[in-house]
């Protein structure tokens, strides 16, 4: 009997409607997926997992309070909770190949916005249907249209595309949600008091209901804009990265330029002085002062040429960054050794792949410096299993700790949140082009490795991703 009661307290109530959009609402702001026939059908999976989450945390609350008889206010505080707990539980479940801190501020932000919405409906859908009959079904529907469009925005705007989140930017937008969460509770429980107390039930619903309202949707602007204000300051900081990024690959470039300069200078240098040597050679045979002929061979044969030296793969973008890193590493007295065989052409972003290199030797050059080690970086750029793979490896002392070097933290505290921010790029990026990295610690060795997808990312999901790092 209490089951029968049970379904029809979700049909009656229009708790289905609710849990239908709430965990649309969820899916949408939390699940990244295209809009392809897999990903409507990656979308379905999801969309039936979180209302089966959601339909089990309205059974969890609701049962047991008509079961064992417990107050309305119990029913209504579960009536916040399940939201709650629902996001909570479905990002834990399918978020797990995020960012964490962006996952929290995105669970958060969608949590909250879906609670005071959910309570505004509440609250002022009692007031309607008290004077107007017939406007509930529809109130309802351009209420729970608020949260999926929330959910919409949340999803062009995602955070979950960012690769780091400040630890100040996660701490503010917490604390609002949660001060929200806690308002929200506080205004729940004056609301059942007031009805358990109220002589006037019509004066109550006709005051308290229209402040409770007002305060839930003030809530609801408030927890929207805190994630707007929080988008964009992430945003600028992706900018300020991206920035760097564009001038790494400016200031390589020249580096290159003024190299080749150079080389060309000695090879024109080099050809004239061979020139000379070999007027000289000839005229010596002509002679027959052969004595004279094999001196200049032997001081020839020690004749040294030392160019510049300059990385030339077939490949601009790839030879640029290698030429401005391995400029870098013999500036503090290191050596690359690097093998690569890539097309001169790729399909990768050439910002993608500087920030992607220029990390991982960074790393290696900084963990050189830190253990006093001179032994040369070996990187490795080929491709494998239409991958293009980026391997970077450098020595490590046998005493080094595994767990602090894989940490990967810096002992330059000037530098210290770019270089945690610069590893979370690296795996951020292989994610976008549906690769992996890896870091790991084998033979005395500290290994970074990258994959990246050679196939071309799709414009839609290209776009979508540029959108929130420009």
């Amino acid at each position: 009997m209490l089951i029968v009661e049970f379904f029809k307290s979700l049909i009656m109530d229009n708790k289905l409607l609710r849990m239908l959009f709430v965990s649309v609402a969820v899916v949408i702001a939390l699940t990244p997926f295209k809009a392809d026939r897999r990903g409507l059908l990656y979308f379905a999976w999801h969309l039936a997992a979180a209302f089966g989450l959601h339909f089990i945390a309205v059974a969890v609350f609701v049962l047991p309070v008509r079961g064992l008889g417990l107050s309305f206010r119990i029913l209504m505080i579960g009536e916040i909770i399940q939201p709650l707990s629902v996001t909570a539980v479905y990002a834990a479940l399918f978020c797990r190949r995020q960012a964490l801190g962006a996952c929290i501020v995105a669970a958060s932000s969608i949590a909250t916005a879906t609670v005071q919405m959910v309570e505004f409906c509440y609250s002022c859908g009692a007031l309607i249907d008290m004077h107007v009959n017939g406007l509930t079904l529809p109130f309802l529907l351009v209420t729970y249209a608020l949260i999926v469009g929330f959910a919409f925005f949340m999803r062009k705007y995602s955070v979950l595309r960012f690769g780091s989140i400040p630890r100040s930017g996660l701490v503010l937008i917490l604390v609002i949600n949660i001060a929200a969460i806690c308002f929200t509770f506080f205004t729940e429980l004056m609301s059942t008091s007031i009805i358990n107390t109220a002589d006037a039930p019509g004066n109550y619903d006709n005051r308290f209901g229209i402040m409770s309202s007002v305060i839930f949707f003030i809530l609801y602007f408030f927890s929207v804009m805190s994630y707007v204000v929080t988008y964009m300051m992430y945003r600028e900081r992706e900018t300020v990265v991206e920035s760097r990024l564009e001038n790494n690959m400016i200031r390589a470039t020249n580096d290159q330029i003024e190299l080749t300069k150079n080389s060309m200078n000695d090879i024109r240098r080099i050809r004239h002085d061979m020139a000379n040597q070999f007027t000289y050679m000839s005229v010596l045979l002509n002679e027959g002062r052969y004595g004279e002929l094999r001196k200049v061979f032997d001081d020839f044969s020690m004749y040294s040429l030392n160019p510049p030296s300059f990385i030339d793969c077939g490949n601009i973008e790839i030879g640029t960054i290698l030429n401005m890193e391995s400029s870098k590493a013999s500036g503090k007295g290191y050596k690359l050794d690097c093998i690569v065989a890539v097309p001169p052409s790729l399909p990768h972003s050439p910002a993608d792949l500087c920030a992607i290199i220029c990390n991982l030797i960074d790393n290696a050059i900084e963990a050189n410096e830190r253990y006093g080690i001179d032994d040369p970086i070996e990187v490795k750029i080929c491709i494998r299993n239409d991958y293009l793979y980026i391997c970077v490896k450098n020595s490590i002392p046998d005493s080094a700790d595994k767990k602090e070097v894989l940490c990967l933290c810096t002992q330059k505290s000037k530098n210290a949140e770019d270089h945690g921010f610069g590893c979370k790029i690296i795996a951020r990026l292989s994610e976008k082009y549906n690769g992996h990295c890896l870091f790991d610690m084998e033979g005395g060795k500290f290994i970074g490795e990258v994959m990246l997808d050679m196939m071309e990312p799709d414009a839609d999901d290209d776009a979508g991703k540029e959108e929130g790092t420009t």
